[in-house]
């Protein structure tokens, strides 16, 4: 027993050293190259220092980021491809209001306990993701947002942003819709 305990030890030891060697190694077959944008270095910058701040939520609430990279001259974050569609999309927009609020508040709450208040809070930088056969929201483009909030402003706002968020949901539908239902589906639990 102390064998097989001492070999996964060592396997452990290994495979952190051989990722911190070559961390290519052990991308996932789809990533997402996020480029920075022309004049935002400081942007770019606050992205970065968000993703670390949220580093125990990346792949559950936000992309992973899984590193920086100099790609054509300009930086780039190498990100988790999350899959799922945009709220802002028609396939992003197949659940009922009442089952997206909840989902909403959560992903929004989430950042919460990290000190972070997402501050670009628009129905393309939240997805709609399948996780295990549950439906879920991805957070995306965290380039804007706030770590200088109380809990309290905190709270106060993921349930602020969530009606906002509600109401462009709304809005959206009624705009996809013309007269032409929306395929619906039911919340995935």
């Amino acid at each position: 027993m102390t064998g097989s305990l001492e070999n996964a030890i060592i396997s452990k030891a290994t495979g952190s050293w051989l990722q911190s060697k070559f961390p290519e190694w052990f991308l996932p077959d789809k990533i997402v190259l996020k480029r920075q944008k022309e004049n935002w270095e400081e942007e770019f910058g606050h992205e970065v220092i968000t993703y670390n701040r949220l580093r125990p939520i990346q792949g559950l609430t936000i992309p992973k980021l899984y590193g920086k990279i100099q790609y054509a001259n300009t930086r780039a974050l190498i990100l988790s491809d999350i899959g799922g569609s945009s709220l802002s999309t028609p396939d992003g927009a197949v659940l009922d209001e009442k089952d997206i609020v909840p989902l909403l508040h959560q992903a929004l709450s989430s950042l919460n306990e990290y000190g972070v208040c997402h501050d670009d809070t628009k129905l393309d930088n939240f997805h709609l993701v399948a996780n295990e056969g549950k439906d879920k929201i991805i957070i995306v483009d965290l380039e804007s947002t706030d770590f200088d909030q109380t809990k309290e402003e905190l709270a106060y706002m993921a349930k602020n942003k969530t009606k906002s968020l509600l109401l462009q949901y709304q809005d959206h539908l009624k705009c996809l819709e013309h007269g032409v239902l929306l395929p619906r589906r039911p919340v995935r639990r």
